[in-house]
């Protein structure tokens, strides 16, 4: 496109989701159609509303393919067995399903090597009344430092 910008119709799921859905693919899936596999992705901004805490064992999995935690730019030595490995993720949180399910999206991605930097307060979804809580929409951004980074 014009700007560098690639628009794909499908939505995504849980790479543990076996189900034959035609408009859904697995981040896994989509990683393999668009040839990113072992590659580093700059950003992914990702509004899926709701599918986050569906798929965010599979944005991390990155790391457990990767477990030196390095990035390795060069892309013709790239092991296309991997995950892709995204530098910065903008996530936009759909309201809270359940608080343990918050507590471990927010945990496993700091565990990863993720840091939050930035949180905007989101307004209620005004279809439902605005009442807050199960409601609300958050806005993330998540970026990766190395492991030194932490030492």
């Amino acid at each position: 496109s014009e700007y560098n910008i690639i628009y794909h119709p499908w939505g995504f799921k849980s790479s543990a989701d076996t189900r034959v859905t035609p408009n859904l693919r697995s981040l896994h899936a989509t990683a393999k159609i668009l040839h990113h596999e072992g590659k580093t992705i700059d950003l992914l901004a990702l509004d899926c509303d709701g599918c986050e805490f569906d798929i965010f064992h599979d944005l991390l999995d990155s790391f457990r393919s990767n477990p030196t935690n390095t990035i390795n730019m060069d892309a013709d030595n790239v092991d296309n067995e991997l995950s892709p490995i995204f530098m910065q993720m903008l996530i936009q949180v759909h309201g809270v399903p359940d608080l343990d399910i918050i507590h471990r999206f927010f945990q496993s991605i700091q565990d990863e090597g993720y840091v939050t930097f930035h949180k905007s307060m989101g307004a209620a979804d005004s279809e439902n009344g605005g009442s807050g809580g199960k409601n609300d929409i958050h806005d993330y951004g998540f970026l990766r430092l190395t492991k030194d980074f932490f030492s």
